[in-house]
C-alpha cells in the first residue's frame, strides 16, 4: 500500500500507529485495510461504544462500535460480610444470549472463598420483592429438575441447566452459599461470570462455546463484632412495638460515615411508625 508499519504502541485504550511512506505513500479517497493484533476487549463497557481514529490532522469523528457478548444490568450482594461465615451472594445479570439446555453459568470466586454445591435460580419477574429480597426465602439446593450444581477442584462453581433455558433480555437472580475467606481484606476481590452452550453436533467429546462473560467487584470481607447481645429481651407478643436494648463491641474503631447496620428477621419492621427514622435510637 506504498506505506509501511514501523511501530505500534499501545497504552489503555489508545493505540499509536508510526508510518513510512513508500513512494506516493497514502493516495486519497483509496480504501486501506487496518488490522491491530494483541488487543483486550473490555469485561465491560461503560462509556459511549464509540472509536475515532485521527491521521494527519484528519478525524474520522465518532464511529459506532460492535456490542460485546458480557452481562447487562449486573448486580452483586453479598449477605454476610463477616470472616469465616457461611455466605450467601446474590447476583442479578441479564443474559446477551440465550443459553438452551446443556448449557452452563460458571462463577469463579475471589481466592479464599469456600463454595457449597447449592445454588438458587429464578427469573427476577417470578420475585415478589425488590433484589436481593426476592431471595431471601429461595431453598438453595445442589440439583433440580431445571438445573445442578457442582464445585471443581479449583473452587469454580458450574450451573448446569439439564432443562431450564436462560432467554436473552431476560433479568435472573442467582443465589449461592458459599463459605467466606478466614481473615480480613483490605481491598474487595474479583468476581468472574461467565456462560457456555453444549455444542450438541460434535460428538467426539462434550464441546461448549464460550458466551457472556464478565467481572465483577465483590465485597470487603470484615472483622467480627466481639459482642453483640440484648440487655433485656422485650415483649414476645406477635405486632407489638418494642424497644431492642442491646450492647455492642467492636473489633476495631468506628469513625465518622462509617454505618451500622441491623437485619432481623423477616417480618420485622424498624420503621414501625411509617417516618423510616428509628426516633428514639440513642447511643
Amino acid at each position: 500500500p506504498n506505506v509501511t508499519v514501523t511501530s505500534c504502541i499501545g497504552h489503555g485504550r489508545m493505540a499509536a500507529i508510526d508510518l513510512t511512506p513508500l513512494d506516493a505513500g497514502f493516495q486519497a479517497n483509496t480504501l486501506y485495510a487496518f488490522r491491530v493484533d494483541w488487543v483486550r476487549n473490555p469485561a465491560k463497557i461503560t462509556d459511549a461504544n464509540q472509536w475515532t481514529i485521527e491521521f494527519n490532522g484528519e478525524t474520522t469523528g465518532l464511529v459506532a462500535g460492535f456490542p460485546l457478548w458480557n452481562f447487562e444490568s449486573t448486580e452483586l450482594y453479598a449477605d454476610d460480610t463477616m470472616e469465616g461465615a457461611t455466605n450467601i451472594i446474590s447476583w442479578r445479570f441479564t443474559p446477551t444470549h440465550e443459553i438452551p439446555a446443556g448449557g452452563y453459568l460458571e462463577i469463579k470466586p475471589p481466592a479464599g472463598f469456600a463454595p457449597n454445591a447449592l445454588a438458587f435460580l429464578l427469573a427476577e419477574a417470578s420475585c415478589t420483592e425488590a433484589f436481593p429480597i426476592c431471595q431471601s426465602d429461595a431453598t438453595l439446593a445442589q440439583s433440580t429438575d431445571a438445573f445442578s450444581v457442582t464445585v471443581t477442584s479449583s473452587n469454580t462453581v458450574q450451573v448446569k441447566f439439564t432443562t431450564k433455558v436462560l432467554s436473552s433480555s431476560t433479568s435472573y437472580v442467582l443465589q449461592l452459599s458459599l463459605g467466606n475467606p478466614e481473615g480480613t481484606t483490605a481491598i474487595p476481590g474479583t468476581w468472574s461470570f461467565a456462560t457456555y452452550r453444549y455444542l450438541s453436533w460434535i460428538h467426539a467429546q462434550d464441546t461448549y462455546e464460550a458466551m457472556d462473560s464478565i467481572s465483577e467487584v465483590g465485597f470487603l470481607i470484615e472483622d467480627e463484632v466481639t459482642l453483640l447481645c440484648l440487655d433485656t429481651y422485650p415483649a414476645a407478643n406477635g405486632a407489638a412495638d418494642v424497644d431492642l436494648p442491646f450492647t455492642l463491641r467492636f473489633a476495631e474503631p468506628l469513625y465518622v460515615s462509617d454505618v451500622i447496620r441491623f437485619e432481623a428477621p423477616s417480618g420485622y419492621l424498624f420503621e414501625a411508625d411509617s417516618s423510616g427514622i428509628c426516633s428514639t435510637f440513642v447511643p
